[in-house]
């Protein structure tokens, strides 16, 4: 049922976020950043999403880090870009549903691939480019049926990434009716590259699940 009030209620939005694209000028970084943020805010309102990012405290005030997210609803980018207080591009997997905002996603530059299958090293020049203007990035990986693949953790290390663990609670059942929902997004402990780089690739999978757990 609370999908069928959203659909309703995006009658009368939706086409005011698909015409706030024509006035955002794409090469204009920091305002489509602003603007993906306020309607990702409005999406959560229409749905009566209560989020709170707890310890931001984590995120380390210069830019130029890696997030990275296990998530079971297609909400939680939504949750994430409303929340965080830095600017950010996503890497989704391809088949990663983003319910009303996909163009927007798009727009703060974010990648949809096949994890399973993707190269980050292959493509560290194009991925290094993204985070020179949107300053970090979020890898969601699908906790059912996508799994990164190592490139992702070579990466890290050979650009000495800071890697940020988040964590998701009670978002499972975001679209059940009722009153507001009150939902959590973690930040975890940073890995800084200082601690792993002399990690093997096991062992730096099993240190960020250790802090995700």
């Amino acid at each position: 049922m609370k999908h069928l009030f959203l659909w309703i209620k995006m009658i009368i939005y939706y086409p005011s976020f698909l015409l706030s694209l024509l006035h955002v000028r794409k090469d204009d970084i920091e305002l489509n950043q602003y603007t993906a943020k306020v309607i990702a805010t409005i999406l959560l309102r229409l749905i009566k999403v209560k989020a709170e990012m707890t310890h931001k405290n984590h995120i380390p005030l210069e830019d130029g880090h890696v997030f990275i997210a296990r998530y079971s609803n297609a909400y939680e980018a939504a949750l994430v870009l409303a929340q965080i207080p830095v600017d950010i591009s996503f890497v989704f997997g391809i088949k990663t549903k983003l319910p009303y905002m996909k163009t927007w996603f798009k727009r703060i530059q974010s990648q949809f691939v096949d994890l399973s299958n993707y190269s980050f090293v292959l493509h560290d020049d194009h991925l290094n480019q993204i985070m020179l203007t949107s300053k970090n990035l979020f890898v969601f990986v699908n906790h059912k049926d996508s799994v990164i693949n190592d490139s992702f953790y070579h990466y890290c290390q050979a650009h000495q990434k800071t890697i940020i663990p988040v964590v998701f609670d009670n978002t499972n059942d975001i679209m059940i009716k009722g009153n507001a929902h009150r939902v959590t997004i973690d930040v975890r402990l940073p890995l800084h590259h200082e601690e792993y780089r002399d990690y093997s690739i096991d062992e730096l999978k099993q240190e960020l699940q250790n802090r995700m757990s």
